[in-house]
Parts: structure tokens; C-alpha cells; sequence
């Protein structure tokens, strides 16, 4: 019996043809999921149509047009994030995109942030496994404790001594500092940017705390140290962007707050802090360091370093061109690498001085060093030959190094030599000369002689008379060779030098400051470290604190404090402490407070600081010490520098203060003669320039002369470009047009007519080479009526003009006058004009008023006033007199519009 069954196919071995009909044999899911992407590589022959499909939702990648992701919405394809977000090209620019639309992605140096249709946000990406949230983008922020993240881990970097360590989150690890029971920790392991552990075994039964600043938003730092009040341990400052330090002897430890009221060490109350369990009792003061945040156009920075103490100390003295002379308490040191190195980079005098001295460090026009290698044996004198057949015409010699204490009087010159007694072959020497090299006004030296027994009644003095050295000039003084320290130099009411323990027959040599030669002139107390250029610091030693002296050292009281708040002034060449209390400052009486006096002095003295370097004041022998140095936000890199002038009026040969220089050639120095602006300036060397004489000044003695040095920025070999413009440069068949050579665009242009400043609105550029102006200058024809024009790629550069709202007007703020807040926090030298006319430097900047004042009366009372009109006022019988000269008419009085102008970065 036959089992076949008849039209039944064979199924044992099934075949799936190429073609579409093998699609309908896939299972329903995976057939949706070719249909959505069978089109996805497609490269059609017209990608605006893009390739044909019968399924809506399938996606292309449209490579045609930048690998953009479409969808098809059944008829046509959509871009897939269209309308929803959209990523920016330059999201990874250093620069912010120009573009503007909402919802675009940009990450500003690191930091993700979106566009809201106007302004770039923050992504604030909250967590619900850190305590921290938003707290990376916050400006200041305690933390306290400090929560563990996640498990223990194990370091096996060494398997012979496994360490369990505990990992915690900061806002950020490069900014934030750590701490353990207040104690600041440094040695942690860092993991990344907001992860860091540090071993479990030393953090048990002790709190974890960490501080968070945003360096790039700070704009000051302001440090007070308060006694702390054992029966009402009160401490007046608020909390608001504010960390607390104990201080008990000379170091400090971070007060924490935290939630648990048997741990915390203060509370909050309505004035300030509270301190509670015991903290009172084991601290004498209180240290509050406030941080002041604002919006700022140039950002902030920190920088961190960790050094082990009682190494090289360091002075900043400035990149100095002229030679120099180092003395350690008065005594001339050998220049040699064993002595001190100077760094030309950076301008740091490095040298091994661990404990407190003296340090001088003056300038000269001339010097020469050198080994003695002749001696004339009949008279015992070692032989100085100078190089190059030099002469010094008022000389300083040193020899021997710091061993030689009478080394001015025993030598004798003679030409291109000097003979010194009783120097020997092979002692090295220094020769100085005290004058200038190129005018009278650069000579130092004043006289040199011998110190005479003085008459009945006298102290021992130097004589020395007010024309000799004012009393606004500084004195070098150096007796039998050791050069006195400056504190330690008094005059009487003649103007005699009173020293103490001068005694007759000392010989001596007076000498004076001559333009900022003193280059450093201070006590280097056992450490002085080179820091970046900086405003603000703390400073950590051995994990505690040190605090600053300009925490309680000022030149005057202030007008207000806060309760328990003290302040060391100096006067009358004594320290003098002063405690605010019941609302006004009490003096500290060395009996009664004898005690507190000493422990303020150990507390509160224990560095200074330099824009450039941190200097201990107390031995913290061979300690690690951590620095924190902030720069401000608006802190200019490189600032406009400025300086007055009184030269005679046939005097052409200017000089610079030496302390800086300019670099010839390159349009950095600019010149203001009575205001006006001096086009033809000989930039003859670096500390030199010529003005030419100017015979219009009539029967004037004297004229008012500044300057300004722009230093070249990064990367610049100019600071502008400058073209001076005469009918030569006019286009013929035009009002007032003129054509340049320099483009005047892309920059920031100046235009000066007369050496006059102008303000925007009195020209006009109408393309990069042609410029209008406003006002006819047609029958101009002196060169003092040339056009210069100025062009700088520095965008930091602001400008504003004002009319004078009302006669006698001297101030300007941000509430009633609108001037830009960035006016009162630049951190440059601001430039003011009035009608053109330079002003100088006579103006005061408030920061809590938000307001600029200018000091000069004598020009601010003149603004907005008529002249004649206010002449006729004070003389009224010259206005009777002018009424019948002109027929008995009316004078046509007039309140006459002044304008201002402001140029700040």
C-alpha cells in the first residue's frame, strides 16, 4: 500500500530564493527592523528627494549633507533632531560660537552648556549619588563632612602592603581644597577631576571636609582676625562666601560645620557665627576669610605648590637692564653662584638665606667686577685696572666680599685705575660709579667725609641740608662701607642724618635715590618663595594655617569693624595694637595686655606677600608648606603703565623711571605734553626719549609732561600701529576725507587731531583705508594740527564718552551716570580726557559707591562753565566795563557742554 501522498511538497530541505518574496517567511519584529534600516546606506542620485521607501519611520543617513540622521515621515525625509537639539560644528572652540540658536550644545572649557536663544547656560546635571548636585558650578561652597562615595577600595600598588582607601567627590579637584578634622591635606591621591581617596585608616572617627572657590569669578579676598570673646563667643561676620579658622599660637585649623550638634564647632545666628562645644576654649582667635564674587570680562586663576621649607629664598627686583649690588645687612655680597643667581626671566634674586636679614639690592648706571691681580708693594695697594680705558668719576669700591668693612675712603683713583690699600692679589672687587652716565640729574652721589664730634648739646648726626636731599627723597647711606638700613635713618628738622650709635671719625658716604635704582630694600625672613604673578594668597604649613599680616597691619584705622576685630598700625616708629569694641578702636595697652599683645604678634604675623612671592615671617624650619595663589578676575596681564613728569622748558631729554622701560620702535610709549599729545617723539633707548623743544611755550618755566608704556601682549611685535595724516593724505574733491595706509579695521581705532582725543562720534570710518571727520579741519596747517591715527588688536580696550551733566561735575557712577560696572573693577590704569585733553592720573575709583572721582578741583571746578561768564562773576566791574564797550548789550551767557571720555580694559 502505497504510503505517497499526492501534491504534498517535499519538506526536508526547504530553499529561500533571493528576492522579495523571501522577506515575507522573516518573523513580524525582525521584518519591521529591515524595512527601517534597509535604506539607511543608501546614496541616492538626488539627495534632496533621498531614496524611495514604503515605510514611514525608516531611517538615511544623509551623507551628502554632513552624515545627517533623517527619518521618513511617510512622504518626504525630516532630519531626526530637528526642532528637538542641535549640536554647534565648533563645540569643541575654544571661542563661544556665533551663532545663536536655541537649544545648540558648546562645551566652554569642559563645562557643557546650551544656547536659550541669547545666552550660553550650564548644563547642571544633577545626581542622586552625590551630595553635591549643582556645586561645581557654585562660587563658594563648604562642605562638611564630606560623605565617603561608594565602597572602600584597595590600592595593590604594593601587594606586600595592601591599603584601604576611601574615595570622595569635589566639585573639583584642581580648585578644591581637602580636609580632615580641619586640618588641610594635600597628599591625597588624586583619581580625576572630581574624584579623589586617601587612605580609611586616617579617617576614622574624624570628619572629611573640602572648600570650593571659583577662581575665575574672584574679585577679593578679605582677611580679619578676631579675638574671641570667651564669655560670648560671638564672631560678628557673616557666613555668606566665608571660611573660619581657630587660630592657637601660630597656625590655624578650618572651623567645620556640619549637621551633627555634637561634632560642629559653630552655628548660624542672625549677625554672623556662634561657636559652640568647646571651640572657644581651644582657639584665641578667630580668622574669617571672605571671598567676594562678581560677573567679570577676564577670568580669575589659581595656582597650587607644594614645597618643603628652608631652601633658596627669592626677591623680585624686575627684569632689570642695569647692573646691580646686593647687600646683606649692609654688608656687600659677592657675586658669585654661591652667593645668589639672578633669574633675567622672571626677575628673581635667588640666594641661601635661612634665617632674618636685611636685604638690599641697589642699581647702577655702571659696574665692573673683577679679581685683583697687581699690587704696588711700596705703598701696599692692590691695582684696579678698568676695562675699555673707563673712568668712574664718583666711584664706590668694594673688595674682599662681605669680610671688607671699611672699603670707601682707602682707595685713590687715578685714570683708568685704582689703587686700593692694603688689598691683595687675588681679592675680588666691585667698582660702582655713583653718577650718571649721561645728565647731572642721574648723579647719586651727594658727599662723603668724616663724622665730627659734635658741639655741646647736639646728637652725633651727618650734616645734610633740605637742598642737598629733600625731604620727599630717599638716602643711601653708607658708613666705613656697610651700607645703613633704610628704618634706620632719621633727620632733624635742618635735615640732618641721625643714626644711632654713629660716633665720631666714622667715615661716610651719602648718597641719593635716583629714579627707583633701590630695587628691593627688606627683611627676607627664613623663606621667601617665588610664586605666579598673584593678588592674594594662603599659605599651609605643616596642614595648618598661617595667617597674613595684612589681615591686621594698615597705614590708618579704618573707620569701622567688627566686634573683637584688631589692627597693628604703625607710628612713631612703634607697633601699636588696636581693638575694635563697643563700636569704636581701643587702644592695647602693652602692660594690661601684655598677653594678648604677644599672642597677636605670634598669630597674626606670619607672611607677607609680593605680587610675585610669599614671605615667612616666623622659622617653620624644614616644614611642607602649600601656597594657594589667586589672581583677580579683571587682573590686566599687562598693564598700562604711567608716569608724571615736571620738566624746564628747554629741557628735550626725558628719562623713564627706571623701575621699568620700553622697548624702542614698537609704538609702546606714548607722550602727553599739558594734555596734549606729542606726535614727533625720538625714542632714544629704552629708559630715554626727546621731545622736541616747543617755542610757543612763551615765558611758561615749567610744563606738565606724563607718559604711558603699553607693554606688548603675547605674541604681539607691536602694541599698535600708527599713521599721522596730512593734506597729503586728503582725497581730492572731498569734506574732510582722508586715506591711510594702515586698515583701520578689524581693530580698535584712536583718532587724535592736534594731539586733542576724539570721541567716536566726531568721525566716521567708511572702509578700512578712508576715514571722515566730522569736524572741518580744512584750514589746518600746522603740524600740531596733523591726524594721528592709532590701531590695536587689544579687544579688551573699552571707550566711553560722556556730555558733563552739570557744572563743576566730578563724579560718575553706575546708578545715576550708567558707566559700565567693568569701568569700576578694572584692574588697568584709566585713561581720562577731557574735550580731548589728557587728565592724568588725579581720579579715585570706589567700589562700594560703584563710582569714579576725579580729584583735580582746579579743573573739575571749570567743567560746564562759560569762562568769560564766570570771569564777568568774579570781576563785575570788567563786565560793566564790556557792556559799555559794546554798546550796553548783554553779555550772551551760556553753560558750555564738556565732554569727558574714559579708555579702560
Amino acid at each position: 500500500m502505497s504510503t505517497e501522498q499526492p501534491n504534498t511538497p517535499a519538506f526536508e530541505s526547504r530553499r529561500f530564493e533571493s528576492g522579495r518574496q523571501s522577506e515575507q517567511f522573516w518573523n513580524e519584529e525582525l521584518y519591521e527592523i529591515y524595512l527601517t534600516l534597509k535604506n539607511l546606506l543608501d546614496k541616492p542620485e538626488n539627495s534632496v528627494i533621498g531614496p524611495q521607501t514604503s515605510k514611514e519611520g525608516a531611517l538615511w543617513l544623509d551623507r551628502d549633507n554632513g552624515g545627517l540622521l533623517k527619518y521618513n515621515d511617510g512622504g518626504s525625509w525630516k532630519v531626526v533632531s530637528e526642532d528637538k537639539f542641535r549640536f554647534v560644528s565648533e563645540i569643541l572652540n575654544p571661542t563661544e560660537p556665533t551663532s545663536n540658536l536655541i537649544g545648540q550644545l558648546w562645551l566652554d572649557n569642559g563645562v557643557l552648556k546650551y544656547n536659550d536663544g541669547s545666552n550660553w547656560i550650564p548644563i547642571k546635571a544633577a545626581s542622586i549619588d552625590t551630595a553635591f548636585n549643582l556645586s561645581a558650578f557654585e562660587q563658594f561652597l563648604l562642605i562638611s563632612p564630606l560623605e565617603i562615595s561608594g565602597d572602600t577600595v584597595v590600592d595593590i600598588s604594593d601587594p606586600d602592603n595592601l591599603v584601604n582607601k576611601y574615595q570622595f567627590l569635589l566639585p573639583s579637584t584642581e580648585l578644591d581644597k581637602f580636609f580632615i578634622d580641619g586640618l588641610h591635606i594635600h597628599d591625597y591621591d588624586k583619581i580625576g577631576k572630581v574624584t579623589i581617596q586617601y587612605p580609611a585608616e586616617g579617617l576614622q572617627g574624624k570628619t572629611a571636609s573640602a572648600i570650593h572657590i571659583n577662581p575665575e569669578k574672584l574679585q577679593s579676598i578679605k582677611k580679619r582676625i578676631i579675638v574671641i570673646n570667651k564669655t560670648n563667643p560671638i564672631i560678628p561676620v557673616l557666613e555668606n562666601n566665608t571660611e573660619f579658622y581657630g587660630i592657637s599660637g601660630n597656625v590655624g585649623k578650618l572651623l567645620i560645620k556640619t549637621d551633627d550638634i555634637i561634632t560642629t564647632q559653630y552655628k548660624s545666628i542672625a549677625k554672623g557665627i556662634q561657636l559652640i562645644n568647646g571651640t572657644d576654649a581651644q582657639y584665641d582667635f578667630v580668622l574669617a576669610v571672605t571671598y567676594k564674587f562678581g560677573e567679570t570680562r577676564l577670568k580669575g586663576t589659581l595656582s597650587k605648590q607644594q614645597i618643603k621649607l628652608g631652601g633658596t629664598n627669592s626677591v623680585f627686583i624686575g627684569t632689570s637692564t642695569d647692573p646691580f649690588v646686593v647687600f646683606v645687612q649692609g654688608l656687600y655680597l659677592e657675586e658669585t653662584p654661591l652667593n645668589y643667581i639672578y633669574d633675567k626671566t622672571n626677575g628673581y634674586l635667588n640666594f641661601q638665606i635661612n634665617t632674618g636679614l636685611e636685604i638690599s639690592v641697589i642699581a647702577f648706571r655702571t659696574k665692573e667686577i673683577g679679581i685683583i691681580t697687581a699690587v704696588q708693594e711700596a705703598t701696599s695697594e692692590g691695582i684696579i685696572t678698568l676695562s675699555g680705558n673707563k673712568t668712574f668719576e664718583k666711584p664706590l669700591v668694594f673688595v674682599g666680599g662681605v669680610n671688607v668693612e671699611k672699603s670707601l675712603a682707602d682707595f685713590r683713583t687715578e685714570g683708568d685705575k685704582i689703587y686700593v690699600l692694603n688689598a691683595k692679589a687675588g681679592m675680588s672687587y666691585c667698582v660702582v660709579d655713583t653718577n650718571g652716565a649721561d645728565s647731572p640729574e642721574n648723579n647719586a652721589f651727594i658727599k662723603s667725609g668724616i663724622v665730627s664730634i659734635p658741639s655741646a648739646g647736639h646728637a652725633t648726626s651727618i650734616p645734610c641740608t633740605l637742598e642737598e636731599l629733600s625731604s620727599s627723597e630717599q638716602a643711601i647711606l653708607l658708613i666705613d662701607g656697610i651700607l645703613i638700613g633704610q628704618n634706620d635713618i632719621t633727620r632733624d628738622i635742618d635735615g640732618n642724618l641721625l643714626i644711632n650709635g654713629l660716633q665720631a671719625n666714622q667715615e661716610y658716604t651719602l648718597l641719593k635715590e635716583v629714579q627707583g635704582r633701590v630695587l628691593f630694600n627688606d627683611v627676607v625672613n627664613f623663606s621667601t618663595i617665588p610664586t605666579q604673578l598673584m593678588d592674594a594668597s594662603m599659605v599651609y604649613v605643616q596642614n595648618q594655617l598661617i595667617s597674613e599680616s595684612s589681615a591686621v597691619f594698615a597705614t590708618a584705622l579704618p573707620e569701622k569693624g567688627v566686634e573683637g576685630e584688631v589692627k597693628l598700625i604703625l607710628q612713631h616708629n612703634k607697633n601699636t595694637w588696636y581693638l575694635f569694641s563697643d563700636n569704636h578702636w581701643n587702644e592695647l595697652d602693652d602692660v594690661e595686655n601684655a598677653d594678648l599683645i604677644s599672642n597677636l604678634n605670634s598669630a597674626s604675623l606670619g607672611y607677607t606677600t609680593s605680587r610675585h612671592s610669599v614671605s615667612l615671617l616666623q622659622d617653620f624650619q624644614d616644614q611642607e608648606c602649600t601656597i594657594y595663589s589667586y589672581r583677580y578676575a579683571n587682573t590686566i596681564e599687562r598693564p598700562l603703565l604711567f608716569k608724571q613728569l615736571i620738566a624746564e622748558e628747554d629741557q628735550v631729554d626725558l628719562k623713564l623711571h627706571f623701575t621699568h622701560g620700553y622697548q624702542p620702535g614698537v609704538n609702546s610709549l606714548a607722550v602727553w605734553k599739558n594734555g596734549v599729545r606729542q606726535y614727533d617723539i625720538d625714542e632714544e633707548t629704552s629708559r630715554t626719549f626727546t621731545l622736541p623743544s616747543d617755542e610757543s611755550e612763551g615765558d611758561e618755566p615749567f610744563s606738565n609732561i606724563f607718559y604711558t608704556v603699553e607693554p606688548l601682549e603675547k605674541q604681539e611685535s607691536k602694541a599698535c600701529e600708527r599713521e599721522i595724516l596730512d593734506n597729503n593724505n586728503k582725497i581730492t574733491g572731498t569734506m574732510n576725507v582722508y586715506s591711510t595706509n594702515i586698515p583701520m579695521y578689524p581693530g580698535i581705532v584712536k583718532v587724535f587731531i592736534g594731539g586733542l582725543r576724539q570721541p567716536p562720534f566726531s568721525y566716521k570710518i567708511i572702509d578700512p583705508y578712508t576715514i571722515r571727520i566730522v569736524e572741518d579741519i580744512t584750514t589746518a596747517t600746522e603740524q600740531t594740527d596733523k591726524i594721528m591715527i592709532e590701531v590695536r588688536q587689544d579687544y579688551q580696550l573699552k571707550e566711553l564718552t560722556l556730555p558733563i551733566a552739570y557744572a563743576g561735575q566730578r563724579e560718575w557712577n553706575t546708578y545715576k551716570d550708567k558707566i559700565p560696572l567693568s569701568l569700576i573693577e578694572t584692574g588697568d590704569f584709566v585713561m581720562i580726557y577731557i574735550n580731548g585733553q589728557a587728565y592724568g592720573d588725579e581720579y579715585t575709583i570706589n567700589k562700594a559707591t560703584n563710582a569714579i572721582t576725579l580729584t583735580n578741583r582746579n579743573i573739575t571746578d571749570r567743567l560746564g562753565i562759560d569762562p568769560i561768564r564766570q570771569h564777568f562773576n568774579q570781576y563785575p566791574e570788567k563786565y560793566i566795563e564790556w557792556k559799555q564797550k559794546n554798546n550796553k548789550k548783554e553779555y550772551p551767557f551760556f553753560d558750555r557742554t564738556d565732554y569727558i571720555t574714559f579708555e579702560w580694559r
